[in-house]
């Protein structure tokens, strides 16, 4: 008899000692638990993972499966961008090998095809925005009424994204979105291919579920661990903040909406700020940098290090790239400012 025969062995919870609940537990062996650990390093090992920033996967050793990633900024610092970036690169990264599923529950389908365009293509080996020429293109067509050209626009760019993308990266453009959902969509893309590797969640406060605000978010960033471990993906989940802080404040934990307590059932968190535009500021009137932003990673069930970086934004590509910037050069010192600030 094999060890995983000897020693497997469940039980149904009651209720009271005789009514069940519906759900097995399962008690494993550490011996029984040797398949799961071997598939996780041989996952991590084929088709290692990125969260869009070199400095942070290193730290991480690139072992994201099975673990949330909580990404916290104020609207425009970037973090829905990141967060797409990174999928794009993992589906690219390991072609016809890996999956991303993208669960867009805040901005309209048709934006959110924009931004995969404009982060996938050159035009003319010049940077520009590939979503912008299409749709000029399409409208120049439409316009006219010319039915045979806007055809032909729409072909022409299926054919495109099918060459890219395949049958690696789909999209969920439904809202209130719940676990169970999420559940059947990761088990959906595994029928479809096999495999599925990531499932970025945009954000946990569209999601439904039962109970105050608060409640909601704390259960469905607990649930959403227990079901990145359940099918080994990376989650990236995306988190708003409460009022109370600037564009420019690199630590929002504790402005995390709904709860800190959304951060224990996270294991690390990558919070987006902006950084000022000293030369076009004055007090009561910041102005941020549109072409660099600030990124502070803390590991949290890892290392445990704090890692800053600075990023370069192409807005053309909608891209964003990390630098070897000292990030002490873009701190602004309010107090030794003169009395413009």
């Amino acid at each position: 008899m094999k060890d995983a025969d000897y020693y497997k062995s469940s039980i149904l919870s009651k209720v009271n000692g005789d009514e069940p609940t519906g759900k097995t537990l399962e008690l494993s062996t550490p011996a029984e638990m040797v398949d799961n650990w071997t598939k996780a390093i041989e996952g991590d090992l084929d088709r290692p993972l990125t969260t869009g920033i070199s400095k942070f996967d290193a730290d991480l050793k690139n072992k994201l499966r099975g673990t949330v990633g909580a990404y916290l900024g104020y609207g425009g610092t970037k973090k829905s961008l990141l967060a797409l970036q990174g999928c794009r690169q993992n589906v690219l990264s390991h072609k016809n090998n890996c999956t991303g599923v993208y669960s867009n529950m805040e901005m309209a389908q048709f934006q959110l095809l924009s931004r995969i365009l404009d982060m996938s293509f050159e035009e003319d080996g010049v940077f520009k925005s590939y979503s912008y020429v299409q749709e000029s293109r399409y409208e120049v067509a439409y316009k006219n009424r010319d039915k045979v050209k806007m055809s032909q626009i729409a072909d022409e760019l299926r054919g495109k994204l099918r060459e890219l993308y395949g049958r690696n990266l789909y999209v969920n453009s439904q809202s209130n979105m719940t676990i169970e959902d999420y559940d059947r969509l990761l088990k959906e893309a595994k029928k479809r291919n096999g495999v599925v590797d990531q499932l970025v969640i945009d954000g946990l406060s569209m999601m439904s579920g039962i109970g105050t605000e608060t409640e909601r978010y704390n259960t469905n960033s607990k649930e959403l661990k227990d079901l990145a471990k359940d099918h080994n993906v990376y989650i990236p989940l995306i988190c708003h903040l409460s009022k109370g802080a600037e564009k420019h404040t690199r630590d929002t934990q504790r402005f995390i909406r709904g709860s800190e307590k959304i951060l224990d059932n996270v294991d690390f968190v990558i919070m987006m700020s902006l950084n000022i535009d000293e030369g076009r500021s004055s007090q009561g009137n910041i102005k941020y940098y549109g072409d660099s932003g600030y990124i502070s990673f803390f590991n949290k069930r890892g290392s445990g290090n704090t890692i800053d970086v600075i990023y370069r934004f192409n807005k053309k590509r909608l891209l964003i790239e990390e630098t070897d910037e000292d990030p002490a050069m873009y701190e602004v010192d309010f107090s030794k400012k003169s009395k413009a600030f």
